[in-house]
């Protein structure tokens, strides 16, 4: 397989850029916007596909017209009925692509130096069909969205002028470290270890190739700044959320249903879960026997443990309402990187939430006020308790997440913040 990323000992190297940028004003004009995104945000039913999809509506009701060149995959598959009435004016072109990794393949990339990560989303039937796009269409603005849509970066520079913005999800080569940090298999560990590595010095190159960067957190941005050359822009652009759909409720239900939702794909999420059912669980049952314990996501097989008060429901087709069935969410992640956006969902539901400090890592939230925070199993279990316990200590958390949502997510904040940044670009 191709890959059209550069190799080079310089993690920034020169390459011919945008030079276009200005500080003028809040609205920017009206622009003509092509998104590569390397999965379909459609159906919106992980933290990926919410963020991707947040993003294009805030694009959308700003007047821009959007052109979305969709991945297709195997996991993320592009179905045109499910996009959003609300989106339907958007231009979408899927093209397929198969980005399963295989037990060849990744075997073959040890013969390379490139990352089979990015390698894996490079193809030149793809590469083929964004240059003619790009080519018979005259765009204002490139925005991929993911570092996975990035391997295209070269053909885009060859096939226009347009300035490239790439959004980040999060700093994908921590993930991996984060990762084989906590393998125990030996082999498996050096494998993952060199993958890091080689996503860690391909994506630092990558950041340097684009003439902007919208990162996902303040935490995120700080870290890529060490990456990239003075000057090129970096801002936040956190997840936006359209609080009407996330309705408040002064009174909690009362209950100790305790609950997790989360793609079981997703290695971390899995890890955690199997931690929390093994380390956590059984010490909240001892102290909490009527405590039930509800966990949802892609990629669970639905199961019932009577016995161990477990209920394991599969995916669901309401996320939001089966967040609002819960009186604790918990998010016990130990590698991952990025924003948990199923944290903000929990606040903003009004749901009390427990997590471990990796998690959280990226919202701005204290622990004790909007958020509790546990890293040790009996600490953890403990966190729970005290709030399913202690109904004035839930109430206080809640309202408190509530506020710094609607204080540092609402999209109506959002959207002036965006348009500035866009603004650079219209010399």
């Amino acid at each position: 397989m191709l890959t059209a990323i550069l190799i080079t000992a310089d993690p920034c190297p020169k390459i011919a850029k945008f030079e276009g940028l200005t500080d003028a004003g809040y609205q920017a004009d009206f622009m003509k916007i092509l998104s590569v995104l390397s999965k379909s945000p459609f159906p919106a039913h992980d933290g990926g596909t919410l963020a991707s999809t947040s993003l294009l509506r805030l694009l959308q009701k700003n007047g821009h017209d959007l052109t979305a060149f969709v991945f297709s995959t195997v996991k993320h598959p592009f179905q045109a009925g499910s996009v959003p009435p609300d989106l339907a004016t958007i231009d979408f072109i899927p093209v397929s692509l198969n980005t399963l990794p295989g037990i060849s393949g990744g075997f073959l990339n040890l013969f390379s130096r490139n990352s089979y990560h990015l390698q894996r989303f490079y193809d030149a039937e793809v590469a083929f069909a964004l240059g003619e796009l790009i080519e018979d269409r005259p765009f204002d603005l490139i925005l991929l969205d993911g570092l996975f849509s990035a391997p295209y970066v070269p053909l885009i520079r060859r096939e226009t002028a347009a300035p490239i913005v790439l959004r980040t999800h999060n700093i994908e080569h921590e993930i991996w470290k984060r990762y084989s940090d906590d393998t125990g298999n030996f082999i498996r560990k050096m494998y993952i270890k060199l993958q890091a590595r080689r996503l860690s010095r391909e994506e630092k190159s990558i950041l340097c190739e684009v003439d902007a960067i919208l990162a996902i957190s303040d935490r995120d941005a700080r870290i890529i700044k060490t990456f990239t050359p003075k000057g090129l822009p970096v801002e936040t652009l956190p997840f936006a959320m359209d609080l009407s759909d996330y309705e408040w409720t002064e009174q909690m239900q009362s209950g100790q249903t305790i609950g997790h939702i989360g793609a079981m794909d997703w290695l971390p999420n899995r890890e955690g879960i199997e931690w929390f059912k093994k380390e956590v669980w059984p010490r909240i049952r001892r102290e909490a026997p009527a405590a039930k314990l509800l966990l949802a996501g892609r990629g669970m097989e639905a199961s019932s443990q009577p016995d161990n008060a477990v209920d394991e429901l599969g995916e669901v087709d309401d996320a939001r309402a089966f967040m609002r069935s819960l009186n604790v969410f918990t998010v016990p992640l130990f590698s991952g990187s990025g924003l948990r956006i199923k944290i903000l969902e929990a606040m903003a539901l009004g749901i009390p939430v427990v997590a471990t400090s990796m998690a959280a890592e990226a919202i701005d939230a204290q622990n004790g006020r909007e958020i509790m925070l546990a890293d040790q199993a009996d600490d953890f279990a403990d966190a729970v308790l005290s709030i399913s316990k202690n109904p004035a200590l839930a109430n206080s958390i809640r309202r408190a997440a509530r506020s710094l949502v609607e204080r540092q997510y609402a999209a109506e904040t959002l959207a002036p913040r965006l348009e500035k940044f866009l603004n650079k670009f219209n010399a």
